[in-house]
């Protein structure tokens, strides 16, 4: 009679066993999911499209009609440049143009003339020959001259003189003309709307650091010396943004143009931006605070509402979130797979029983982990609750 009822209460306690483990587990299917990856990176604001303006010519900031952070208009004078060295080059340059021209009527006078006398045979066809050779020179001489003067005019539109109707005769009408050059400076418009900004440090490389001369990134003032093609300004368009960020050579093939970027920033809680990667650099750049090499990648916000203009300014720190959608892959809770020898397993329910079962796991994320291999759709794999 006791044995029997030792027989009992083991069956009693095993089915209480059972019934605990079955209660603290549950069966997950195996099936492929969209797996999305998300890395984060810090960047700087800047516009969406930016146009530097230079000086023309050398010389000395006479007139700013700007300031910076505040809008430009297309159109709009930005500044003026006392250059002598402009004026120098312009008197040399219309000088020779209209000693060129005179030259060539000369040559053109004679070798018509000259023509003539060969024609009936009063000289030689070696002296017209001759003739012939200083005309083409002297016409060419006048080419070159006018190309270097239409040059000159057409960098500076506010120059507006009818050259092809003057000849050195002209005395008084030059004499108005170069007055009015001397007692006049080099403008600069803007040739598109936007923000003036402070030029950045590479806008001048290359030009050197001449004294008195503002090659240095920063802003002129009235009284500046500038060189030729120094950056004085950049108009930014902040219609839309730009934020370039660095990323690792870990995951920078994994970047493509077109990829969707989320935009938050301290500087502007609340506001979340949508974006895309507009391009992904081929060369590393160097990265002081890294053994690993980085690539550039330009973020880009086409468009922004005249509300998020209003908070939102060159400068100001971003955060830039990049969402990753890989192909569908078998992906399971991550306490399902246990670590056992090295190696990883599951445990699968099968018509006979639990099962343990081998798997080669990918990404992992801090709930889920990917199966690359050892489990196929459809399989119950046993999870703890």
């Amino acid at each position: 009679m006791k044995k029997i009822v030792f027989v009992l209460l083991g069956c009693v306690a095993l089915s209480i066993v059972m019934a605990q483990s079955t209660a603290n587990t549950h069966i997950i299917i195996a099936k492929k999911q969209a797996v999305t990856n998300q890395l984060s990176y810090a960047g700087i604001i800047d516009p969406l499209e930016t146009q530097v303006v230079t000086s023309t010519e050398e010389g000395t900031i006479d007139h700013l009609n700007f300031q910076y952070g505040q809008p430009v208009q297309a159109g709009q004078l930005l500044f003026e440049v006392n250059s002598k060295k402009f004026q120098d080059n312009f008197i040399t340059a219309l000088k020779t143009y209209l000693t060129a021209k005179q030259q060539f009527h000369q040559a053109e006078t004679k070798q018509q003339e000259q023509g003539e006398l060969w024609k009936y045979g009063l000289i030689s066809r070696d002296v017209y020959t001759s003739v012939q050779a200083e005309y083409y020179n002297d016409e060419l001489a006048l080419l070159q001259a006018e190309q270097a003067l239409v040059s000159m005019l057409r960098a500076h539109k506010s120059i507006q003189i009818d050259y092809q109707d003057l000849e050195l005769r002209d005395i008084e009408q030059l004499k108005k003309i170069l007055y009015s050059r001397m007692q006049s400076d080099v403008k600069v418009y803007a040739s598109t709307s936007g923000i003036a900004l402070i030029p950045s440090k590479n806008a001048n490389q290359g030009l050197g650091d001449a004294a008195g001369s503002a090659t240095a990134a920063g802003p002129v003032v009235q009284g500046s010396a500038v060189q030729q093609n120094q950056a004085v300004l950049a108009i930014g368009n902040l219609n839309g943004m730009t934020i370039n960020i660095d990323v690792n050579e870990i995951y920078v093939n994994e970047l493509t143009p077109g990829l969707k970027a989320v935009i938050t920033s301290v500087a502007f809680p609340g506001v979340t931006l949508h974006g895309d990667i507009t391009r992904v650099g081929s060369q590393a750049t160097s990265n002081g605070s890294s053994d690993i090499p980085t690539f550039p990648v330009v973020v880009k916000v086409p468009t922004l509402t005249p509300a998020q203009r209003a908070v939102i300014r060159v400068g100001m720190s971003a955060d830039v979130r990049l969402i990753i959608t890989e192909a569908p892959k078998i992906t399971i809770p991550i306490n399902a797979v246990i670590q056992k020898n090295g190696q990883s397993y599951v445990d699968l329910q099968t018509a006979t029983g639990i099962t343990q079962q081998v798997v080669t796991t990918g990404e992992t994320t801090v709930n889920s982990v990917v199966i690359v291999s050892g489990l196929k759709e459809g399989d119950a794999v046993v999870a703890p609750n």
